[in-house]
Formats: C-alpha cells, structure tokens, sequence
C-alpha cells in the first residue's frame, strides 16, 4: 500500500481499474504501530483513489485499516493526471 501514499500512483490505479472485471473490488489493508498515523495514511489513500475515479470507503478493523474501492461506473483514471497537492 505505501505506493499509494508515497507518490502519485494514477497511472497503477488505472491499470488496475483496467484490470478489475465489471462491478470489481480493490481492496487494500494497512496496519501501523500508531493508530493516529494509520488513520492519517488510509485517509490520504482514499482521497488519491476518489480523485482518479473510485468510489472508496475506508473500514476500521481493530489495529487494521481498510480501504474497499470500486471504479466508478465510466470514469477511468488517465497517466499525468494532476497528481494530488501533498500537504
């Protein structure tokens, strides 16, 4: 998952909404000694994903994050798209 939120990643999530069959789901889990710090990652992972054209939903399980994303219906991600400002 660090690809995700390490760089701009919009080119591998369009290949990978390319790949998913019909109505598919990505799921990415992610777990972080700190509790806070895990909250802060899965939130950034999941503006990325919204903004190349996911639907995403971020599911707390204990020390586990998840995140479950699904593209949405005609949208399609496209390499160098404007990558997201980072704070």
């Amino acid at each position: 998952m660090n690809l995700f939120w390490v760089r701009d990643a919009t080119a591998e999530l369009a290949r990978i909404a390319d790949l998913l069959a019909p109505g598919g789901t990505l799921y990415l889990f992610f777990e972080t000694p700190r509790p806070t710090k895990g909250r802060e990652i899965v939130e950034r992972v999941r503006s990325v994903l919204r903004r190349v054209g996911f639907d995403a939903s971020i599911e707390q399980l204990e020390a586990v994050s998840a995140i479950v994303a699904r593209p949405k219906v005609g949208a399609s991600a496209q390499p160098g798209d404007e990558p997201e400002a980072r704070p």
